[in-house]
């Protein structure tokens, strides 16, 4: 894109970048998950916004419920 800080992204360009579905774009849109505008019934994105909300996403500590080693805590195959 020539200037994505000002152009504004339709939700399969979003889709499509993000790699999703452009039902779960939707999804997130309903849910104020990602960062977009309204102008009447159509859904706009600034790619600018989008890639700062990945950053903060990207900061954001996991849960932690994983292991030392940084997989899923699992139980000892023994009984506990």
């Amino acid at each position: 894109m020539a200037n994505e800080d000002c152009m504004f992204m339709e939700v399969g360009e979003v889709a499509e970048r993000l790699d999703l579905s452009r039902n779960r774009v939707y999804e997130m849109v309903r849910t104020n998950e990602i960062p977009h505008q309204k102008f009447g019934r159509y859904v706009r994105f600034r790619w600018s916004s989008i890639e700062r909300w990945l950053d903060e996403r990207e900061k954001i500590p996991a849960p932690s419920n994983s292991n030392s080693l940084g997989g899923p805590a699992t139980l000892d195959r023994m009984g506990g």
